[in-house]
């Protein structure tokens, strides 16, 4: 006796899931057309059919601060052909979280935790605005316990 996801998979020609999501894009791409917004963001001509559209990020979500709040922002989607879409290369390689290109020789600093991207301007910036906060007092401090912290390492190659 076959079972009703089996049943229906039979019945669909695929499994329930699969013609779910057909049927969801199919939906989704009529009202997309109906909205009068079926051209693609990549290189502006119609998506003529629902094989070729597909729903994609302006933003890499992957590379923002929140990626979970950023995969489900809709104001962060539009709409592309398939091959537009896929044939994007990874913006990780050229560009940091805040949108600063990478130059040829690609610098990009991973913290041990490999939340942290980040170029060269990046995180000049960020080393700045940490110095600012620590006020006179405390940049001196640090570079205080860096002028040991060198003579420490000198002192142990001896």
């Amino acid at each position: 006796m076959e079972s009703k996801s089996e049943r229906k998979a039979r019945q669909l020609g695929m499994s329930f899931g699969a013609a779910a999501n057909r049927l969801k894009k199919q939906l989704l791409y009529k009202f997309v057309v109906m909205a009068g917004q079926a051209t693609c963001y990549r290189c502006s001509k119609p998506i003529e059919s629902v094989d070729e559209f597909s729903i994609e990020h302006r933003n890499s979500w992957q590379l923002s601060a929140d990626p979970r709040s950023a995969f489900f922002d809709l104001d962060n989607i539009t709409f592309s052909h398939l091959g537009c879409n896929c044939g994007e290369p990874n913006r990780r390689k050229s560009e940091c979280p805040q949108g600063h290109r990478y130059d040829d020789v690609a610098y990009v600093r991973e913290r041990t935790s490999g939340q942290r991207r980040e170029c060269r301007e990046c995180e000049r910036t960020r080393c700045r605005e940490y110095y600012r906060s620590l006020g006179p007092l405390g940049a001196e401090r640090v570079r205080e316990y860096r002028r040991r912290r060198a003579a420490r390492a000198v002192s142990a190659t001896k």
